[in-house]
């Protein structure tokens, strides 16, 4: 008899550590239809498929590199006193997991409008990292790109913000593509 609770103690202490070790990751889209939702502020600030506080910009000829087709674009200049949003743009993500990573597709254009991008990202209110990206001019977009990882979290509700818009003042565009 001891022998076999023995056998089962270790059979269940076996099972504990395999089940602990199976890590489950989901893409959460820019427009997701189903259960993750990212939320967009301020209003207009962001647009899908374009770029948002954009006038006159043409719709960047990403679709095909982005994935699930879509995207949401977002142009801050704080300087652009015309500009209707003087609040640097965010995009938010709640969500329950021990990790976070986010993929933008980037431009290399110097004007209308420029690739440059600058974004910082918070989770649970802490600032966690920034990103900067100088465009190199030549042609083209830069897609699937790595733009954040957050490491390890406790595995718990997290909350993550992406702000658009640094502390250099200039303008900062972001195509946001995926969050896993």
């Amino acid at each position: 008899m001891r022998c076999l609770w023995l056998a089962t103690v270790l059979s269940l202490s076996g099972f504990l550590e395999l089940a602990s070790a199976i890590i489950v990751s989901t893409m959460v889209d820019d427009n997701q239809p189903d259960g993750f939702n990212i939320t967009y502020h301020p209003e207009g600030a962001w647009q899908q498929g374009g770029i948002g506080g954009c006038d006159g910009c043409p719709p960047p000829p990403i679709t095909g590199l982005a994935s699930m087709n879509t995207f949401h674009g977002s142009l801050f200049n704080q300087e652009n006193t015309r500009s209707t949003h003087q609040v640097p743009p965010t995009a938010t993500l709640v969500f329950f997991g021990s990790s976070v990573s986010v993929s933008c597709i980037l431009s290399n254009g110097l004007s209308n409008p420029s690739g440059h991008s600058e974004m910082t990202f918070t989770i649970d209110g802490i600032q966690r990292d920034n990103f900067v990206y100088t465009p190199s001019g030549s042609p083209g977009f830069l897609p699937n790109k790595n733009v954040f990882a957050s490491g390890s979290l406790e595995l718990a509700n997290h909350t993550l913000v992406i702000k658009n818009g640094g502390i250099s003042g200039g303008s900062s565009l972001v195509i946001l593509d995926y969050i896993t």
